[in-house]
C-alpha cells in the first residue's frame, strides 16, 4: 500500500516481487482479500477532508473495478471479509461498523459502536460476530452480524489497535499501541 501515491501493490509471493499497481482513492489506509482470493477491497481514508468510500480490486486482472461510496460513513479503516461479496467496514469518524456488498456497492447493515475510533475489525466464523478495536475508549465491540445487534463492550485500556480472532473462535486476540514495559 502506497498511501502517498494512492495505489496498492500486487505481490507474487512465489517470485517475491510486485506484479502490480492498481490506482486506489485518497489515502488509502486498509488491505482486505476475498476468501477465494479473486477481489480485495481497499478503505480509503482520506487525508486533510475525511475519506468515505472503497475502492473494490479484481486481483486476477489487476485493476480498480469499482469505487464504493459510504456516503455520511467517514474515515473508512479496518475490512474484514466475512464471505465472498460481503466486507465488514470500521468507519471510524461515525463510531459504526457497517457491511457493504461489493457486488451492489451498496451498504447493507449498520451497527453502531457507540465508541471513539473504532479502528480495525475481526470476525469470528463460528459465532458471527464481530470484534471491533475502539482506539481511545480502549475498549473492544461485540456484534452480533448475523442478528446485527450490538452485545456488548470489552473495557480495556486506551490504545488498541490490532485485533484478531483465533481460528475456533474460542480466543480474542487484542494490541495496544499504547502499552510496553516502564523503565
Amino acid at each position: 500500500m502506497d498511501k502517498a501515491n494512492n495505489v496498492v501493490s500486487i505481490v507474487d509471493l512465489d517470485a517475491g516481487r510486485e506484479v502490480a499497481q492498481v490506482p486506489t482513492g485518497k489515502n488509502p489506509h486498509e488491505v482486505a482479500v476475498s476468501p477465494n482470493g479473486r477481489s480485495a477491497v481497499v478503505s480509503n481514508y482520506g487525508s486533510q477532508e475525511p475519506g468515505n468510500s472503497l475502492s473494490v480490486i479484481d486481483v486476477v486482472n489487476k485493476k480498480n473495478t469499482k469505487t464504493i461510496d459510504l456516503r455520511d460513513y467517514k474515515r473508512p479503516h479496518g475490512l474484514e471479509f466475512i464471505n465472498d461479496n460481503e466486507v465488514l467496514v470500521t468507519s471510524e469518524a461515525t463510531k459504526t461498523l457497517l457491511k457493504v456488498n461489493i457486488k451492489s456497492g451498496k451498504i447493507v447493515e449498520i451497527a453502531k459502536t457507540e465508541q471513539v475510533t473504532s479502528h480495525m475489525v475481526a470476525y469470528s466464523k463460528s459465532d458471527q460476530r464481530a470484534y471491533v478495536a475502539n482506539i481511545k475508549d480502549g475498549t473492544v465491540s461485540v456484534i452480533n452480524v448475523a442478528a446485527n445487534k450490538f452485545l456488548n463492550q470489552i473495557y480495556l485500556k486506551p490504545g488498541i489497535e490490532g485485533i484478531d480472532v483465533s481460528p475456533d473462535g474460542k480466543e480474542l486476540w487484542v494490541a495496544n499501541s499504547i502499552g510496553g514495559r516502564k523503565r
